[in-house]
């Protein structure tokens, strides 16, 4: 009925990306757009996955994507958020 829905929508709340900033700079990578621009990369990664990707797996897949930038140069932008 309309009511589980509305009661549904109201209990919702959203899910947050389990890692933040903090771990992106805890990883070597200096402040500045290259911070925003993994976390949007790591985001798109884990909305792509279903929410499913364990904060440490996310943590693993973000330091090879520093190691693969670093030799490859600066990280790019995600979906344009």
């Amino acid at each position: 009925s309309w009511r589980s829905i509305l009661t549904a929508a109201v209990d919702w709340t959203p899910r947050r990306l389990p890692i933040t900033g903090d771990d992106v700079l805890a990883l070597g990578v200096p402040p500045g757009p290259a911070v925003g621009a993994y976390l949007a990369e790591m985001e798109d990664h884990w909305i792509d996955a279903g929410f499913t990707v364990s904060r440490e797996a996310l943590l693993s897949e973000l330091r090879q994507r520093i190691i693969s930038q670093n030799s490859n140069g600066p990280a790019g932008g995600g979906r344009g958020r």
